[in-house]
């Protein structure tokens, strides 16, 4: 499951919308907070590919603490 929040000027709006996410993110002072919750396949690509996240930072997102 996932959850997309959108805030701009003091707006928060709650999407399910990732089809205009590129657009969002390029918009000046837009901030994004993105929910996710068990994460699958396409989940994850959506960290790759749109957020850039390292690839480390993915592996220690999805797995589950080691201690």
């Amino acid at each position: 499951m996932r959850a997309l929040l959108i805030a701009h000027n003091s707006s928060v709006a709650r999407s399910t919308d990732f089809e205009h996410l590129n657009r969002d993110l390029a918009a000046p002072g837009i901030q994004v907070w993105l929910d996710i919750e068990r994460p699958q396949e396409d989940d994850i690509a959506l960290l790759r590919e749109k957020f850039h996240f390292h690839p480390l930072a993915i592996e220690d997102a999805t797995h589950a603490s080691e201690g």
